[in-house]
């Protein structure tokens, strides 16, 4: 054992070194979008330098002074820089000095400098703060020095990291590397074009973070200067980083991958990404990969592990804030616990029954011995199998010792069961028409029955449903329930006596017989019932029918010996109960001296009818003439014959019809006296349609809250008898007081309607008293066709209808 320690830990060190070698990351440079810019300096599309910038690059004098341009640029002398050397028109700088750096210029029609001319400072500020570990500044001087600057870079958190002495070489003729050699400047005053083969330059500035600072965001870059000249012009910032992309993050490596629980394994790390600012962490997962958890300190890029149970690892490798996730590695934990059933759920006892053998179910990891807790059990060492036929009965525990590749022990419980069944029930013989429940007893319990052919018992209880089963013995066998069922069987016998019961008929009428009707039945000595309502003699079966209700019963017959026999016959007790019935407005029925009236009920059908002298009725429908019946009280009688003779009565009255009746003095105005019928004295009363308001006890029409219309008055006596009589009520009697003699058809003239009127009488003065008519014809009217327009009097008299003196004095205007 300490050899191979020995081994493994001259294997992890090689490994770990091994696992440590770096992969050094390529800087990338991202531009970045900054505001801030004091003066546009780049001369662009056509026309003079003045008009597309705010300020040169130098200081330069009153008569020179230089900008720089882009490829659009067009002089008034029409001489174009397209061809030219020049600032690239979308402002994009690729460093000829540092490879992968670009800076991105602002828009040439815009300010595009943070220039500092004189012992003054200036700020370009992040659009978007981001991490880096070095900021590239692109920069240059006109009117150039060596004089240092100070450039601050501040972090979004407060923080800043200054940089002192730092020297940006003139346009011309610098002493380092520039950016780039843009080759072209354009005269501010004279609008002149100055093409160069190495100048004018622009410079980049390297400001190289600390590593504390790596993983801040940048917000903003600040540049000082104290002396006058040079005029500095700052003109970019790219923010570089050996990170700024997602770090490789390699593969999870493990040494050795299988431990025991407990035992460590190193963790290392392959092909990921090794460099300033990057930093590690340990993760584990104990369910295949489908949650992760930190490792608690475990932030190098190896690890020793001690899992104790099979678990994945895998190392998050972040940088500048990114972060990407390693493959991982499974390093196997082997069970430190073994396990051994012999059924299908390890860990609960298992039983069996002498006899056989059994198997082991489960047993891990393989390759381990079996022993039991005594000799009763015999069980192969080896493979575990039970010998359950050499063995005793009893409980036992058998131990599965592993050795490889972790030691461990399991146990499991066995148990072997004697087999054993008893099966009786409380006699040999049973009557098959008893009533008793027949159920057996059985040691164990639980277990299911069996019988020959024809006897009913159920598989469950044992229980035998005698009515069921067939004459007969039979073998019952019996498998009890338990671990290790066993079998018993017992005999039992069905007897049954075969009895018979039968009457002469099967209906007999409950009147009119002249014995009791008497059954035949075998074997005789037995007793007779019935359902309720029949008169039985319990010991002869006789019947008998007067005192027995109508229906249909069933008689039962019990024979006597051992086993009784039963057996029934259905025996009917008919009695024929007639109905009749008329339908009238009373009980017993009225009806009027005219039509018809038809039997309501008549039961049974098929019977005959008749009555007392006076009464027209049909012998075989029951419909009586009413209109050729006399007056009177009458009792009808329907026979029947069948099924058993029968008759029954019933009593009705006919009523003469009711005498003509009439309302007199038609018409009837809704502003008139009521109206009084006609009608003799009889206590009957009357009715009308909505609409008529009517008193239906005398019959009297109040007009002024009746409708006009045509209506239909009822007259009904006390036997239901009906009369009618029509009744016309018509709009308000009107007396006009204008006329309008034009001949139009409308009030031409003075007419009073007034039918069914004597001594009729109309008088018209004029307002002087002259008198200007004089008529006693109610079919005269006045037209004033001799008079003049104005107000007239009138009187009018006339008797009514009932006799009554009216007298009416009103006035009229004539309109011409």
């Amino acid at each position: 054992m300490r050899t191979k320690i020995t081994r493994l830990a001259c294997l992890l060190t090689v490994l770990a070194a091994w696992a440590m070698r770096p992969i050094l990351a390529q800087t990338v440079y991202v531009p970045a979008a900054v505001t801030g810019y004091t003066a546009d300096v780049i001369a662009n599309g056509a026309g003079t330098v003045a008009s597309s910038t705010t300020n040169t690059v130098d200081r330069g004098n009153a008569t020179v002074k230089w900008c720089f341009a882009n490829h659009t640029f067009t002089n008034p002398a029409g001489i174009s820089l397209l061809n030219q050397p020049a600032l690239p028109d979308n402002g994009l700088i690729t460093s000829i000095s540092t490879p992968g750096l670009t800076f991105q210029m602002a828009a040439a029609n815009v300010n595009n400098s943070l220039r500092i001319d004189g012992a003054a400072s200036g700020t370009l500020t992040l659009v978007t703060p981001q991490p880096c570990s070095e900021v590239m500044v692109l920069a240059t001087e006109g009117n150039g020095s060596t004089a240092p600057k100070t450039f601050t870079v501040t972090f979004t958190d407060g923080t800043t990291q200054v940089f002192t002495n730092i020297v940006v070489p003139d346009w011309f003729n610098g002493t380092i590397t520039p950016a780039i050699l843009v080759g072209s400047r354009v005269g501010y005053v004279d609008n002149s074009v100055d093409v160069q083969t190495t100048n004018p330059r622009l410079y980049e500035v390297r400001l190289t973070l600390n590593v504390a600072n790596y993983s801040k965001l940048v917000q903003s870059v600040n540049v000082s200067k104290t002396s006058t000249d040079p005029v500095l012009n700052v003109m970019g910032i790219s923010l570089g980083s050996n990170c700024l992309g997602v770090p490789t993050p390699g593969t999870a490596n493990a040494a050795p991958t299988t431990v025991c629980s407990g035992s460590p394994t190193l963790l290392t790390l392959t092909g990921n990404t090794v460099s300033g600012g990057i930093t590690f962490q340990w993760q584990s997962s104990t369910n295949g990969g489908t949650t992760w958890t930190d490792i608690a300190g475990a932030t190098a890029n190896f690890y020793s592990a001690r899992p104790t149970v099979t678990t994945q690892y895998r190392a998050r490798v972040t940088c500048s804030l990114q972060s990407a996730i390693s493959t991982p590695v499974t390093v196997t934990v082997p069970p430190s616990v073994a396990t051994v059933a012999y059924n299908s759920t390890p860990g609960t006892p298992a039983s069996f029954c002498l006899g056989g053998t059994a198997p082991v179910v489960t047993a891990t990891p393989a390759g381990g011995r079996f022993t039991s807790s005594n000799a009763g059990l015999v069980l192969d060492a080896t493979t575990g199998t039970l010998n359950l036929g050499a063995s005793t009965a009893g409980t036992y525990t058998v131990t599965y010792t592993v050795t490889t590749p972790c030691p461990a022990t399991g146990t499991t419980t066995v148990t072997v069961n004697q087999t054993i069944a008893a099966v009786a029930y409380s006699a040999a013989s049973f009557c098959r028409n008893s009533t008793t429940t027949v159920v057996p007893a059985v040691t164990p319990a639980g277990g299911t029955f069996t019988a020959t052919t024809g006897l009913s018992i159920n598989a469950t209880t044992g229980a035998i449903n005698l009515p069921n089963s067939l004459p007969g013995t039979y073998t019952v066998t019996y498998v009890s329930g338990g671990t290790c069922p066993g079998t018993a069987t017992t005999t039992v016998t069905v007897s049954e006596t075969i009895a018979t019961l039968a009457y002469s008929a099967s209906s007999y009428c409950r009147t009119g017989q002249t014995t009791s009707p008497t059954p035949t039945v075998t074997p005789a000595g037995g007793a007779f019932t019935s359902t309720a309502g029949l008169s039985l003699n319990a010991t002869t079966g006789a019947i008998n029918l007067t005192v027995s209700q109508p229906g249909t019963y069933t008689v039962t017959y019990v024979s006597g010996g051992a086993c009784p026999g039963v057996a029934t016959a259905n025996v009917t007790v008919t009695e024929t109960v007639p109905r009749l019935a008329y339908s009238g407005v009373s009980t017993p029925p009225t009806f009027c001296a005219s039509g018809t009236a038809s039997v309501v009920t008549a039961t049974p059908a098929g019977g005959t009818f008749s009555s007392t002298t006076g009464l027209a009725i049909n012998a075989t429908t029951g419909v009586v003439n009413l209109a050729s019946s006399t007056p009177g009280t009458y009792t009808v009688t329907y026979t029947v014959a069948t099924p058993c003779p029968a008759s029954t009565t019933a009593t009705f009255t006919i009523s003469p019809p009711v005498a003509a009746f009439s309302y007199a003095c038609p018409p009837f105005y809704q502003n008139g006296p009521a109206a009084v019928p006609n009608v003799p004295a009889g206590g009957g009363t009357f009715s009308a349609p909505a609409g008529l308001t009517i008193n239906p006890t005398t019959g009297v029409v109040d007009l002024t809250n009746s409708t006009m219309g045509n209506y239909t008055i009822s007259y009904t006596t006390a036997n239901g008898c009906v009369g009618t009589a029509p009744f016309q009520v018509v709009d308000r009697l009107i007396f006009p007081n204008v006329i309008t003699p034009n001949g139009d058809g409308k009030n031409d003239a003075l007419k009073p309607n007034l039918p069914n009127v004597t001594g009729y009488h109309m008088q018209i003065y004029s307002r002087w008293g002259i008198k200007v008519f004089d008529g006693r014809d109610p079919a005269q009217a006045w037209s004033a066709a001799d008079n003049s327009g104005g107000m007239y009097y009138y009187q009018l008299d006339y008797t009514d209808c009932t006799g009554k003196a009216q007298s009416l004095k009103s006035w009229v205007d004539v309109i011409k």
